[in-house]
């Protein structure tokens, strides 16, 4: 029976690196063994040189901690990433900031990587998704990639061919060029979070970690996606990082249990264990593999000594046991072509990957309200109004964008706003479920404020032909009014739960109410109130399309999405439109019925072509829109949010692939 080593304890760091004043979250080796990089909870980053451990320059620019770093394989470009989910670029020579990126992510940055040819850098979120960043631009390639849950590593294959992402909930392994899952599994149980990848320098085995719940690493087969033997036991806390040394021969993995632990990779025993005095949360080998330097929760970075003892046992393969380079030959023939023949993720190489133009700067801005804006409606095509919770209303001329009236009668936030479509009546309801009525060329009131609901009005809406107004209150009814005598007229409308929008059809047959589902009346037998369809889904707004044979619906925090539906069969059309990480607070239709446009609680105001259902221009607010409508030609996006109303250029190659 083959002799059992003892693990070896090391309490002793070689060395320490001191000019952080707060936790060290992330560190990188630059490849030429030299130097590395640390970002801190002090919203900096150091460069230090690790043959004297001075540092080399304190680098600042985060206005939060720094989450995570990452180095390019050439050692040319640093990334970071903070808690506020900015990016910074800098050079990798002198530690000067390249590039200050503009917020793409709404949420933390959690974790960074290069692909191995320097082209792409990945960025992973809290807000669920993660970006694909050009390195020659800056600007990020194609579609986020939606991965539906908080991320917290993300790692490209050594071939470049796969990105390995771990997110609260599971591991899904991408095709970064095509945009492709190709795998998506569990791996740490009991709910327990998946927090750090690495991958065998070779490629063929993926190593992953979980959080408290399931302190275990485990390792999987690259050819199959599946788990190899059971997890590695030991750890008694969160693991936070686990990486592998450049002879593929051992692994290093850290924890809030305050150890660094050393595994032997070819029988998954813990060899070394470094004994830390507080949680440790980051480590990386030194470039020949002697050394493991890590950083956490004190701002004292340490390089720890990998006893010779333990070099001889890490290196040495017990009996009956293979070693992980000789991996390779177990491995079936089209595995090994597949590893030898993996193409680039290169976003040069990579055509299929659509650029989408981000655009931060409005063409114009409206001012004149004092507080959050939240409903637009055009009138003729040169004038607008807007509502806000300043309790006004406001025309516009759309022309030179001066104020042409200021509209006042409301006592508390105007949450909703309609003009019907000869452009004569306007319509407001208020938080405190009051509606108002105006004349839609002068501006001036026609009633005084009538209160029905008995909570605010959340959406308005006037019939084709103007004679009845929808209003949807979270009071959980809809009421409709006559226009003559701005009466109700009949009972409400139940809805079982607050109402957000309200929307006639084009043909006015059909009223659309969107809550708890989305309710689907017959207008014509409203005095029955018959309900023909409910589509079961938690909606916030709602618009048809003008030929009224699509309704598309804008979803909630818990389901950030645009889905579409046939009003012939009240089906759901092809899968949801993924991309906004919030609250879809309005969807509209250009006047052409070929771009959909959709405002959202994580900033963004997307443009996206209702053809094939991709994004095709992003524009970046400083605060959440509200609300979104094109331009009477379809030239320009107007939305609100903050206290402005902005209009946006739509980019015309966006014009030209609508068309």
């Amino acid at each position: 029976m083959e002799e059992i080593a003892p693990i070896i304890r090391v309490t002793a760091p070689r060395r320490q690196f001191k000019d952080h004043e707060n936790s060290v979250f992330a560190v990188a080796v630059f490849p030429d063994g030299h130097r590395m990089i640390t970002g801190s909870g002090d919203q900096t980053l150091v460069l230090w040189d690790l043959q004297d451990g001075v540092s080399l320059k304190k680098m600042k620019g985060h206005r939060s901690q720094v989450q995570a770093v990452a180095v390019s394989k050439d050692g040319k470009l640093i990334a970071s990433g903070g808690d506020d989910g900015k990016l910074i670029v800098w050079l990798g020579d002198t530690g000067e900031s390249l590039i200050q990126v503009a917020e793409v992510h709404p949420r933390p940055i959690y974790s960074l990587d290069f692909s191995p040819d320097g082209a792409v850098l990945a960025s992973g979120s809290f807000d669920t998704t993660t970006e694909l960043w050009s390195t020659e631009t800056w600007q990020v390639q194609g579609n986020p990639i939606n991965c539906c849950g908080n991320i917290y590593c993300v790692r490209y294959s050594p071939s470049g061919e796969h990105l390995a992402i771990s997110t609260y909930h599971d591991i899904q392994i991408w095709n970064p060029c095509t945009r492709e899952c190709i795998a998506k599994f569990n791996a740490a149980i009991n709910e327990a979070i998946n927090i750090s990848l690495a991958w065998a320098p070779n490629g063929t085995r993926l190593f992953s970690v979980g959080s408290r719940l399931d302190p275990t690493i485990r390792e999987w087969d690259t050819s199959s996606w599946k788990q190899i033997g059971e997890p590695w036991t030991g750890h008694a806390d969160n693991i936070n990082t686990v990486l592998v040394n450049p002879n593929t021969t051992f692994i290093a993995s850290v924890s809030d249990d305050c150890q660094v632990r050393l595994w032997r990779l070819s029988d998954r025993r813990t060899i070394v264990i470094l004994k830390d005095t507080s949680k440790v949360y980051c480590a990386s080998f030194s470039a020949d593999g002697t050394r493991i330097l890590s950083g956490g929760k004190s701002s004292v970075f340490k390089e720890w000594s990998v006893p010779e003892e333990a070099l001889i046992l890490l290196e040495d393969t017990p009996k009956g046991e293979t070693q992980d380079s000789d991996l390779k030959a177990t491995l079936p023939a089209e595995s090994l072509l597949r590893l030898r023949s993996a193409p680039s993720t290169s976003i040069t190489t990579a055509k299929l990957v659509q650029v989408i133009p981000r655009i931060s700067q409005p063409r114009r801005a409206f001012k004149g309200h004092k507080r959050t804006v939240f409903a637009v409606a055009l009138l003729d095509g040169h004038r607008m109004v807007t509502s806000s919770a300043d309790q006004t209303l406001i025309l516009w001329s759309l022309k030179d964008g001066v104020v042409l009236k200021k509209m006042e009668g409301h006592k508390n936030d105007v949450m909703a706003l309609a003009v019907s479509r000869d452009g004569k009546l306007i319509a407001s309801g208020d938080d405190n479920g009051a509606l108002i009525a105006w004349d839609g060329v002068t501006g001036e009131s026609l009633t005084q404020a009538i209160t029905v609901h008995s909570s605010l009005i959340h959406s308005v809406d006037f019939s084709r032909d103007g004679t009845a107004l929808a209003s949807g209150s979270f009071d959980t009814t809809t009421e409709i009014w006559c226009t003559k005598t701005w009466q109700v007229s009949g009972y409400p409308i139940p809805c079982h739960g607050r109402v957000f929008c309200v929307r006639y059809s084009p043909s006015g047959e059909f009223l659309a109410i969107a809550g708890k589902d989305i309710l689907i009346y017959n207008t014509r037998t409203m005095g029955t109130m018959e309900c023909i369809a409910t589509l079961q889904t938690l909606a916030h707004s709602l618009t048809w399309t003008l030929d009224g044979t699509r309704l598309f619906s804008g979803g909630n925090d818990s389901d950030p999405n645009i889905r579409e539906w046939d009003t012939l069969t009240w089906k759901q059309v092809g899968d949801h439109w993924s991309g906004h990480t919030n609250r879809v607070y309005a969807v509209a239709i250009n006047p052409a019925g070929t771009l959909v446009a959709s405002a959202c609680g994580d900033t963004h105001v997307r443009l996206w072509r209702s053809s094939d259902r991709r994004t095709i221009a992003i524009f970046k607010n400083t605060g959440q829109p509200c609300c979104v409508t094109f331009s009477a030609d379809g030239k320009y996006i107007l939305s609100g949010g903050g206290t402005m109303i902005k209009e946006w250029a739509v980019p015309e190659d966006a014009l030209l692939e609508a068309t």
